[in-house]
């Protein structure tokens, strides 16, 4: 029988080395999709009389924009940390783990913005990450 999860405790972190102790980023409202179909090319030529024809080509660039909702004040304020991540201009490496246990490994430098403000909606902002290279998909092969 086959065993789902839902995405709650999906969890992103990041350390400054690979090898380094990961700090979770709190407060994160959805992880959008990583991966996704190739670029089609096109190989129509005078021949085709019906319908179009293609070849696989390069996969989309990975860019990940990730919602929070804004933690400014708290010992752990994430909106600080994320400035701080850009401030430096450095790259850091990231883990996204899912409930499922999953486990999604990248590096990436931080941008970020903030999001719009409405009368009666959370303050959110947006981490910006550009992967260098391709991430890293790790699928558990034991069950939870």
């Amino acid at each position: 029988m086959a065993t789902y999860t839902l995405g709650h405790g999906t969890k992103i972190e990041y350390s400054a080395t690979e090898s380094g102790t990961y700090k979770q980023l709190y407060a994160a409202t959805s992880i959008p999709e990583i991966g996704g179909a190739p670029d089609r090319v096109s190989t129509d030529s005078l021949d085709n009389e019906k319908y179009h024809t293609a070849i696989d080509g390069l996969m989309p660039e990975v860019a990940l924009d990730i919602p929070f909702n804004l933690d400014a004040q708290s010992a752990q304020a994430n909106l600080k940390e994320v400035k701080d991540m850009e401030d430096a201009g450095t790259e850091y490496f990231f883990k996204i783990t899912y409930t499922s246990g999953v486990v999604v490994s990248f590096k990436s430098k931080v941008r970020y913005s903030l999001g719009a403000a409405n009368p009666n909606e959370l303050e959110t902002f947006t981490m910006h990450l550009s992967p260098v290279g391709e991430p890293v998909i790790t699928v558990p092969t034991t069950s939870l």
